[in-house]
Order: structure tokens, then sequence, then C-alpha cells
């Protein structure tokens, strides 16, 4: 019986033994993950004419696009969006600039994602507006009105009446009115069509919102803002929503 409680003793100090160590003792820490900081851009500066590029053709030009380096980030991909169409362009690249074919005489906005080799998280920069070089002109479009408020996909409860504000700018500063649609339905619409007789239509100059527009619970409203110059150069937005329950 004696040998018995001995053997039970030894093998239990075993195991104590083999259990990876003092109960008591601090884990080692993992190594913390750094994630990407978003990226300063430089060039081509916001909101202006971008004169620097390569002519390829009577169509395009190569645009360079340069930025500051960002903390934690092994590769960059730029995006560069046509205001015109809404097309994005995009390339990846281990360097802080990179070059791109535009259409000439058109509008743009850009973005550098920051991304690492250690976690699927990304960082975004800012966005930059710039108008690509064609040929001379004595004045410019407007850039597309972007929506401030409401935001994009927006759900408002418990109003009645809103202010309908948007940013709008032009190379030229020239701008000079504003013309904003806005029809609402009870239900999704595949294709939003202003020319529909429940539309609304205001009218501003320089101002960039609207007071005191009727809104009603249970319906998704739609807004554009179509912005003209004094030289009768007109952009239009994309098309806005936002619900009100």
């Amino acid at each position: 019986m004696k040998k018995q409680f001995l053997y039970i003793t030894i093998t239990s100090l075993f195991f104590a033994a083999c259990s990876g160590g003092d109960p008591g003792e601090t884990p080692t820490p993992q190594p913390q993950v750094k994630i990407p900081t978003a990226a300063t851009l430089v060039s081509p500066a916001n909101n202006t004419e971008c004169n620097q590029g390569n002519i390829i053709s009577a169509d395009l030009s190569s645009v360079l696009f340069q930025w500051n380096p960002s903390e934690n980030t092994n590769t960059y991909t730029l995006k560069v969006t046509n205001l015109n169409t809404n097309t994005v362009q995009e390339q990846s690249t281990s360097n802080t600039s990179l070059s791109m074919a535009l259409t000439r005489g058109t509008p743009f906005s850009w973005i550098v994602v920051s991304k690492s080799s250690s976690t699927t998280q990304t960082a975004e920069s800012s966005a930059f507006k710039f108008f690509n070089a064609g040929a001379p002109v004595e004045n410019h479009t407007p850039f597309p009105a972007e929506a401030v408020s409401p935001g994009r996909g927006a759900t408002l409860s418990g109003v009645t009446s809103i202010t309908l504000e948007w940013e709008s700018s032009d190379i030229d500063n020239d701008l000079a009115a504003h013309t904003v649609q806005l029809l609402g339905s009870s239900e999704a619409l595949d294709q939003v069509d202003f020319d529909n007789e429940s539309t609304v239509t205001y009218q501003t100059t320089s101002a960039q919102s609207v007071s005191e527009v009727a809104v009603e619970a249970g319906k998704i409203y739609y807004w554009q803002v179509n912005s003209q110059d004094e030289a009768g150069n007109t952009a239009t937005s994309e098309i806005f929503e936002f619900r009100v329950n």
C-alpha cells in the first residue's frame, strides 16, 4: 500500500513538472500588429488645374501623382475617379509616386490607400480634386457638387423639414448659380427621373444650401445639384439619396 502511494506521488510530481511551469508566470506578450497610417497627398494639389502632365494624344495625358510616405505601410493603391463619369482607375505601388494616363480637359478626384503585409486593415487618405488640363481655355467647368447634409444614404427620424447642403468648387472661383432637384418616393427607384412631375426644384446663387425643405416620413428622397459658373459652364452632381422615418 505504501509503495502504491509513493508511486502515485512521484507520478503526480512528474506531470506537474511537465505542465509548463509556474501557473502564476506572466505569459509572453504577443507582438502588436502595427496598423498603416493615412498618406498625405502632395500633387496634383487640391482644387487646382494640372498642367504638368505629359501629352500622350489629343485626348490623353500622363499625370504624375505624389504623396508623402505613411507609417507601417508596404504598398499603396492609387485610386483616381473621373468626376464626369464616376469611373475609377486604380494602380498599386511600393513607391510614393505613380503616373497614370487620364482624359484631358476633365475633372478628377484622387485618394491613396495605405496597406501592410501584416494586417488586412488599411488607411485611406483625404481626397483631392483637380482639373486635368486640355487645350487652352479661358474658363473651366465647375467640379461636380458633393453632398454634405444629409450624407449619402442617411436615415432621418422625426423631421418634417431639413436643410440640403452641398459643397461645390471651381478653379476660376466664379460659381454663379445652383439648381437643386429633389424627388421623394415611397419605394426605391431603379432609375431616378427628375422630369417627374413630383420633382421639386430650388434655385440659389452662390449659396450652397437650401433650408426649410419639406419632407415626409416613409419616403426615400433623391437629389442632385447642377452648378453653373459665370461663363455658363455647368456640372451636374451624382444623385444623392436619404430616407425619412
